[in-house]
């Protein structure tokens, strides 16, 4: 019953997700946050990626997690490789050559997007990432 409900409001989620997007993308054109691909109306934006290089800054991800934390915004910190899993790990994973998931795991972290999230918000999310990573 509450799936039913909520596919009613599904077009007006995804559209206002869609505009939480394009503001995100706008808002961080020519900054060290990264899109994780450009404003695309084919997405229904479950969530907002974004690669940050970290390696250029004078701070680290968990340090940007924990500070965005602070001032009571959550991030998502995205995905710990496979092979770095803890099960993996205790099987004797973890030490392969897996560049390409390492530098996504280093650079990856997903921005609030949920219908609800007011102008306000935001702006104050885009405000709070750009000044911790000055």
């Amino acid at each position: 019953a509450l799936g039913i409900s909520q596919l009613k409001k599904l077009d007006s989620f995804i559209k206002r997700r869609k505009e939480i997007a394009l503001k995100y993308d706008k808002a961080f054109l020519n900054s060290f946050v990264k899109p994780l691909y450009s404003f695309t109306n084919n997405s229904s934006y479950h969530l907002f990626v974004v690669k940050v290089d970290f390696s250029k800054l004078n701070i680290s991800k968990m340090e940007l997690f924990n500070k965005m934390r602070e001032k009571n915004i959550g991030l998502q910190l995205h995905y710990i490789p496979i092979n770095k899993q803890p099960f993996y790990k205790n099987l004797g994973y973890g030490d392969e050559n897996t560049p390409i998931m390492d530098e996504y795991y280093q650079k990856a972290i997903s921005l609030p997007i949920y219908p609800n999230l007011s102008i306000e918000e935001q702006n104050y999310v885009c405000e709070k990432v750009l000044e911790i990573l000055k």
